[in-house]
């Protein structure tokens, strides 16, 4: 009889015991999961540059006839400003383009206007030249892919029927962005070289 109290006692103590060991097992574990967790590469990865601009030299052909020059192109916002000037007065255009309209000024005829600068320039040049694409090729991304800051080089994307080649890259504040590009699809080539990059 003297010894009901005592295992009574000693049962509710292993009964605690038993309920801090499992509280002390939950938050373990809940430690480690949260250890495990890892931000997502496209928060650390994410391109911040919304406004850029750069300039270089091009070369195109359509399988026919060939020419070559000096590119500027700025990008701010929705509105797009490409000028190509070809050496000793062999023509030079410009295009300006924002959400509702575009413009195409050459030195050879009077400005002409529409909704879409890639239709006025194949109607106004002749060839398919692949305008919409170019803002995301000449950062190293498919035609509205997700805008992600490169940490690695790559080598080539293929995109509406195009390939694009990168065989040189640059350091910036943003990440790797493509030095040398080339565009192609039969019989159609673009060949860009960038000398700078300007990034806001």
């Amino acid at each position: 009889m003297l010894q009901l109290p005592y295992l009574k006692y000693n049962h509710h103590l292993k009964s605690m015991l038993r309920l801090i060991s499992l509280i002390s097992l939950c938050i373990l574990l809940a430690s480690c999961t949260s250890l495990q967790k890892k931000p997502s590469p496209i928060d650390v990865t994410q391109s911040a540059s919304k406004n850029w601009s750069l300039t270089g030299k091009f070369a195109l052909s359509n399988g026919k006839e060939n020419g070559s020059g000096k590119i500027t192109y700025s990008v701010n916002n929705q509105n797009i400003h490409a000028k190509f000037k070809a050496p000793l007065g062999q023509g030079s255009w410009e295009i300006k383009q924002d959400k509702d309209k575009a413009e195409l000024l050459s030195n050879r005829h009077n400005p002409v206007y529409g909704n879409n600068a890639q239709l006025l320039i194949s109607q106004e040049l002749g060839w398919d030249f692949p305008w919409d694409s170019l803002p995301f090729w000449l950062r190293g991304y498919e035609t509205n892919g997700k805008t992600t800051t490169h940490i690695k080089e790559i080598d080539e994307i293929h995109d509406n029927g195009w390939t694009i080649s990168y065989s040189k890259w640059v350091q910036t504040s943003d990440g790797l962005l493509p030095r040398k590009i080339k565009a192609s699809k039969h019989p159609y080539t673009v060949k860009l070289f960038i000398y700078k990059w300007t990034l806001d």
